[in-house]
Parts: structure tokens; C-alpha cells; sequence
């Protein structure tokens, strides 16, 4: 499972976790192993209504980073 959106990030700010300043990272990465895509652009999708799509995003492969860019590819179900 991959979870994406076009803003900047899942979390809420300030976050209601007291200990916790990043709870949807931490239970998306961390306790369900779900990769985040942050700022992906959406808008040509949803202006040609395409709204199921089999997603491929290569990642580059950088040595101890915790983030990396993409190159997302949409190819359209219909």
C-alpha cells in the first residue's frame, strides 16, 4: 500500500499526540510499512476525470536518506 496526496503533508498542526509531533508518519511508516507521496500533482488527472490509474513511481535509491524524489507515471484504467 502507498498513500499520496498534492499537499504538503498528512499531519495536522500542532498534532493532539502530546509525545508525538508526527502521528500519521508515524503510524503510516513505522507501524503499517504504508510509503507517503507528498506534493504529487493531481490536477491533469482529475481535469481529464481519470480517477483509476495503475501508479508506477521509480525512486532514486540514495544511501541513509529517509526521502527521495519521483518520477510518477499515471497509465489511465479506461
Amino acid at each position: 500500500m502507498v498513500v499520496g496526496a498534492d499537499n504538503l503533508s498528512f499531519e495536522a498542526s500542532p498534532a493532539e499526540t502530546e509525545n508525538n509531533y508526527i502521528p500519521v508518519h508515524t503510524y503510516l511508516l513505522a507501524q503499517q510499512g504504508a510509503p507517503i507521496i507528498e506534493l504529487i500533482n493531481l490536477e491533469k488527472l482529475s481535469k481529464d476525470r481519470v480517477y483509476e490509474f495503475a501508479f508506477v513511481g521509480a525512486s532514486l535509491k540514495f544511501r541513509g536518506a529517509d526521502a527521495a524524489p519521483i518520477r510518477p507515471v499515471a497509465f489511465p484504467l479506461r
